[in-house]
């Protein structure tokens, strides 16, 4: 079941929970994550996010930019369904389709595994995003970044988040609070455990989009897809790139992920830049943000069609 959430401008979305969109409205909204590190849009481009969720960035994106061309990927139905009725009460009227599909490195299908208390965190890719996050670090170190990111999101009062990481930090009350919070994260992860779910979802490539749709050229390929990243730019065949100017990708770093991509969209002639957010559990999870933006000239021009689609398939 769906809940209305209300965000901190008074927006009020769709979502399967209230972590899930107040933590996408710090990274949309607060710290702007998608504008950094030279990444433009005009009015008119063709933007693709890959790995939607319930569109939080296509609604910040149609609010800014006028016109833009939407494409909205996002493979797990029930977080599909929050999509279509975000989209709905906020971009009706826009240039805008809905794709209940995801990217890979080829057509098929993959099975997902999400909570529907954290949907964010949906993956095909479960064991590999785990490889990716430091390991022989201490348990308060962990509780220490969750409080942190907490407090940031508004989730827990400054004051008491305060009084936590003191608690953590001395050696004599540091155990009484990783008691405390153990038991809650362990009660957190069993609650998960009940709670997952498994579904097929089918894929097709960036190519097969772009070829389907009759997209000659792309503004921006934002992808965060939980380890799911180079599967999805793998599937963008020679003769693509050329037609797409810039890429957001959130990269988890398995097995030199980050430098791999780098060297890649860097052979394909794009500047490149790799960035953290600002959350606390990014460094300990091994979560990386990598900007690529391509010389303007040797992008090609951009065209926009009118008409708002919602399609099942790719």
């Amino acid at each position: 079941m769906m809940q209305t959430v209300e965000l901190p401008n008074g927006m009020r979305v769709r979502a399967l929970n209230r972590i899930d969109p107040i933590v996408l409205y710090h990274e949309i909204f607060a710290t702007r994550t998608y504008e950094k590190h030279g990444i433009s849009l005009a009015d008119g481009d063709c933007v693709f996010d890959v790995g939607a969720n319930i569109g939080l960035y296509a609604i910040a994106l149609a609010r800014n930019v006028r016109g833009l061309r939407l494409f909205l990927f996002e493979p797990i139905p029930e977080i599909f369904a929050a999509l279509e009725q975000n989209a709905t009460d906020h971009l009706d009227g826009a240039d805008v389709r809905l794709l209940n599909v995801g990217l890979g490195r080829c057509a098929g299908s993959a099975r997902f595994e999400y909570d529907r208390n954290l949907s964010i965190v949906a993956s095909a890719h479960t064991r590999e995003t785990q490889r990716a996050a430091r390991r022989n670090v201490r348990f308060s170190t962990w509780a220490s970044a969750c409080v942190r990111d907490l407090e940031r999101v508004g989730e827990i009062h400054p004051h008491v988040a305060a009084l936590l990481l003191a608690a953590l930090a001395t050696p004599v009350w540091r155990l009484a609070a990783v008691g405390m919070l153990g038991a809650i994260g362990l009660a957190l992860a069993l609650r998960s455990a009940i709670s997952r779910q498994r579904v097929e979802g089918r894929l097709c490539t960036l190519s097969d989009a772009i070829r389907t749709h009759a997209i000659e050229a792309i503004a921006l390929v934002k992808i965060d897809v939980e380890g799911a990243e180079l599967d999805v730019v793998l599937g963008i065949e020679d003769a693509d790139w050329p037609k797409i100017r810039q890429f957001v990708v959130e990269v988890h770093d398995i097995y030199g992920r980050v430098d791999r991509l780098r060297a890649m969209f860097e052979r394909h002639g794009y500047r490149t830049v790799v960035d953290q957010e600002d959350w606390s559990l990014h460094p300990l999870l091994g979560i990386y943000t990598l900007y690529a933006v391509r010389a303007p000239e040797h992008v090609r021009g951009n065209h926009t069609n009118s008409g708002r689609e919602v399609s099942n398939g790719g």
